[in-house]
Formats: C-alpha cells, structure tokens, sequence
C-alpha cells in the first residue's frame, strides 16, 4: 500500500515552488533594479579603482537596458549623475559626450527624415516602385522590399514599416475580393477560368455547386501566408536597409562617433555604402526568396503560372492609389531635391577616392552634422508652394502673411524619438568613461589571451553572439556596450579595430528571430496574425544566412576598403595613450 501520507506535503511543496516562482516572474524588474547594484558592488569591495568602478556601471547599465526595469532613455541617463558621483568624469565632460557631433547628426537626420514623411514622398516613392516592378506575388513581395531598404537607409525602419503594411492590406483585400467575384461568376461549372489554375498551369474543373468548404478553407490560408509573406518580408527589408549608410540606424552612429573621437580613420558615409550596400543587396535577395521559399513552397516560388486577371486588379489598385496622391507637388520636389543634397553632402564630404568638400575649408573640421542643419536652415525658410511669394506679391494670399515652410517645427516636437537621441548619447558617455577610467586598459589586459585564436573565429563568435543578444534586447543598448570592448579587445591582439567592429555593428541590425528584437518585427508579428513559430523559424535561417555573408564580406571586400589587414596609425596612439 503506498504511503499517502507523503503526498500532501509534495503538494505543498510544488505549490511553494509555484508561489515562488510567480512572485519571482511579477517582481523581477524590482528585483533587478535592486539586486544588480547590491551585487555588482562587491566588486569595488574588493577591488576599488576608478576602472573597476566604471564596470560596475557598465554591467548596471547593461542589466538594467537588458530587462527594462526602467525606459531605456531612463537608464541612458544614468552616467550623467553617477559618472561624477563614482569620480570618472565631471559632470560638464559627461553632458559634452550627449551632444557630441555625430549624436547632432542623427538629430538633424530624423528632423529630416519627417519632412519626407510630411509631405508623404515615401509613399510616393513605395507605390511607383511597385507600379514598376510587377504585380504578380513574387515581384510584388521585392517591390515592397526594395523601397522599404532605401528608405530604411535614412529614415526610421518603425516608421517605414507602418507606412507600407496598409498598402499590403489594402492589395490584399482587393485581390481577395476579386477572387471571391470570379467564384460568383464561375458557379463552379463546366468551363475553367483564369483562377482555376493549378501549379502546372493545368485547367481545373468543377460542377454548378457552391465552393466546397475545404477549397474555402484553402483560399482563406492562402491569403493569410501570403499576407504573412509580404509583412515580414517588409520587416526584414527594414532590419536590412538600416545597415545600409551610417545614418540608417543607432548602432551604425554609435560606431561612427566612438571611431570620430581618434581623428582621420578610414570610416566614412562613402567608404561605409561602398561596404554595406552590396552586402545589404545580398541579403535581400536572399530574404526574397527564403521568405517565399518558407511560406508558399518551392514549386509555386519558382513556378511560371500566371494569374493575368488578378494581376490586373493588383496593379488597378497601385495605379488608383497612386493616381489619388496627384502629380508631383512643388512641396514633394523641394524636399526630395533638399533631401537629394543632404545624402550628396555626406558621400561626398571625404569620400577617398577623390578630394571632397570639406578641403574648401582647410583651418576648420566640417564635419557631417554641418550640411543636414544646413539644409533644415533652408527648408524652415523656404515656402511649401513655389507659388506663395508670387501670392504674397500681387496680393493673392489668403494666409495674412503666414506662408507655410517646407518642414514644420510643431511636426519636430511631437514627433523626434529624443529616447533613441539619449541612447545614443550615452553610448559615447560610457566610451569615453571606459577610456578615461583605465577600463579599457584592464579590457585589453584580459582579452590578450584572444590571440591564440584565428581572427577568423574571433569575428564569427563575436558577430554571432551579438545578434543573439540583440534578439531580446535594444540594438542600440548593445551596441553601446559591446563596442568599446571590441575596440580594445581589438588593441590588445593588434588588429584593425574596424576589423572586429564593423561585423558587430551590422550584426545588432540582423535581428530576424523575435517579436521583440525591433519594432519593426513586433509590429509585423501583431498586425500579420502568425505564430511565433513562423517568425523563430523563417528568422533564424535568415541570421545564419546574414551572419555568413557579412563574415565573408568583411574578409574581402572590407579588406580592401578598410585596409584591414593593418594595424592603422590611429589604433596605435590609442595604444600608446592606453598604456600611459
């Protein structure tokens, strides 16, 4: 007979267990927000130097941006009162490092990125790409992928992404309510329309009855992978396309203005497209065709099969919306010609291969935060309509003397992300914290083990473990951590720090997996309605593919760029001022 006696206190005890751990699940940010600063400060117990004390912040910080306890801008401003207060920095050279100049230029680029969006330019530019590229499910999938990179290259990925997802909706609705009127006419007789075409473009044939239910069922799938498709497949060209120039997202400017502070490196708007655009190109494709490959198999992913009729209602809906934003505004084309300048101004300030710009100014620095307030100086200044001046000229105006600017300040207020601005900020905070304090030197100490290693290896594991971290934790946040330490893990086994940075910047980009590595991926995930699954399955194969490609491109064409296979003169006054 078993002994019963023993069950009631099992019970008890997984219920504890239980209590526990949903007391632990409900808690745990005030846990971390308590805990991490208690336990992390036995280090300087043991080992109080102004380095150790710097770590202690560097590893608060990270656990704090990793589990959100408070808003990520929140926790970015931490080094502002606690930098002074662990006797690191002052409080003015702390402050200096959130409005250094390259955090200026990311400022002025999302200013600029907003007029696009005012004057809806980007939808503009998204709609005649599709118009060109086709309207059958394959082209359309690369004709929502193409302008959604571009755009992502200046502009916020978030605020692509939202604008092209009701454009998938809207083509979808209308195609299935195409299908649905050609069912109707069909009545399921004895001839064969345009859709009752199989895979091998053989006719199918029904009788007069209604749709069987499993047909139905069929269609109502097809759609729903169809529109899961093209959502994510717009995510992944946002993830993408921000790698594409040095404005196009947080970790690349953080790299830019960590590499700024050690005068003329080899990293610049043009050298860095020169580099990531044909990398950005390679993994598009392939996102093109996995994500079709995954969701509507292989045989319809590369089938010949045509649906002329609905073909024509997908591109009657392009052309209607199209044609609904009217022709060209003078508004659009002063921004687009302004904007146009901006990205010029940038290539060209110092591209390498010729002489740029910034040589008409030899006793000053003009660096690229210069041109963007350059431009928004004239877009606050120049009239929306060409037409106004005359107006106001003769007469005409109705706007008692008010003309209306190409961008608008209250439109800056209430839609800059300042969160992201901190966040960048405080990532060169915490670099020049990490120089200053001697961290760096104690980094560099540790990490000369590494050498031992192929570089080769290096590069892989450190990219791979960065684009597993920044599936559960800001791109930005990691960035702004791993990079100083790469920079003089890079120092201490004597190879080009560009060589270990670069693949870790991009790879903060190549977040595919979860809903919660980038906005852009949440909001995809809620608005397509597919299981996590899915995304876990179509987004790993995607990290492997990118994390592949960018490993063999830094070991050739950033070779070559970047002249990585030398130890350069700037890394090596960081040596010197490391070791002193």
């Amino acid at each position: 007979i078993p002994d019963i006696s023993v069950r009631p206190a099992r019970m008890q005890y997984s219920g504890l267990v239980k209590r526990i751990i949903r007391f632990l699940s409900l808690n745990l940010s005030s846990i971390i927000l308590i805990g991490a600063p208690l336990i992390a400060s036995s280090l300087m117990i043991f080992w109080d130097s102004k380095a150790v004390r710097c770590g202690w912040l560097v590893i608060v910080m990270a656990l704090y941006w990793m589990f959100e306890v408070v808003p990520l801008p929140i926790t970015s401003l931490m080094p502002v009162f606690m930098m002074p207060m662990l006797g690191i920095l002052d409080s003015g050279a702390v402050t200096k490092m959130y409005m250094k100049e390259t955090a200026m230029m990311f400022l002025g680029g999302l200013m600029l990125a907003l007029s696009v969006e005012n004057c809806n330019l980007h939808r503009r530019i998204a709609l005649k790409t599709l118009l060109i590229m086709g309207s059958s499910t394959r082209w359309l999938i690369i004709g929502f992928m193409l302008p959604t990179a571009f755009l992502s290259m200046w502009m916020s990925n978030t605020a692509t992404t939202a604008m092209m997802l009701p454009i998938i909706e809207a083509i979808l609705a209308e195609l299935k309510k195409c299908r649905d009127t050609q069912k109707k006419d069909k009545g399921y007789g004895d001839q064969a329309t345009p859709y009752a075409v199989d895979m091998n473009g053989s006719a199918v044939q029904g009788s007069q009855k209604s749709a069987p239910p499993g047909e139905q069922c069929s269609d109502d799938d097809e759609f729903k992978t169809i529109r899961m498709t093209m959502m994510l497949a717009v995510a992944f060209a946002a993830n993408i396309g921000g790698t594409g120039s040095l404005a196009g997202t947080g970790p690349n400017l953080i790299l830019k203005g960590i590499v700024d502070g050690y005068g003329n490196t080899e990293l610049n708007f043009a050298s860095w497209m020169l580099f990531a655009v044909p990398l950005s190109i390679v993994c598009i494709i392939f996102a093109w065709l996995w994500l079709q490959i995954y969701f509507l198999g292989f045989r319809k992913t590369f089938s010949r099969t045509t649906y002329k009729e609905e073909d024509s209602v997908i591109r009657e809906v392009l052309k209607r919306s199209y044609d609904c934003m009217g022709s060209m505004s003078s508004h659009e084309i002063s921004v687009a010609v302004l904007f146009t300048a901006t990205i010029m101004f940038w290539v060209f300030r110092d591209p390498g291969f010729i002489t740029g710009w910034k040589s008409l100014f030899p006793d000053t620095l003009v660096g690229d935060s210069a041109p963007v307030f350059l431009i928004l100086f004239l877009m606050f200044s120049l009239p929306a309509k060409a037409s106004a001046v005359c107006d106001d000229f003769h007469g005409n105006s109705s706007t008692d003397g008010k003309v209306e600017r190409i961008h608008s300040w209250p439109l800056i207020q209430s839609r800059v992300p300042w969160g992201t601005y901190i966040l960048i900020g405080s990532g060169f905070a915490l670099s020049e914290g990490v120089k200053v304090s001697g961290l760096s030197h104690l980094i560099s100490q540790q990490m000369a083990v590494l050498k031992m290693f192929h570089l080769n290896v290096i590069v892989l594991i450190t990219s791979s473990a960065i684009a597993m971290i920044t599936e559960i934790t800001s791109n930005t946040a990691t960035a702004t951590i791993a990079l100083p330490v790469l920079l003089n893990m890079a120092v201490a086994i004597q190879v080009h720090p560009l060589y270990l940075m670069i693949p870790a910047t991009l790879s903060c980009s190549f977040a595919f997996m979860l809903p919660v590595a980038t906005p852009s991926n949440s909001l995809v995930y809620m608005t397509s309605g597919m299981k996590m699954k899915d995304m876990i399955k179509a987004g790993i194969i995607m990290n492997a593919v990118c994390l592949t490609s960018l490993n063999i491109f830094i070991n050739t064409l950033g070779v070559t760029i970047y002249n990585l296979d030398e130890f350069p003169d700037w890394a090596l006054d960081l040596t010197n001022t490391t070791l002193s």
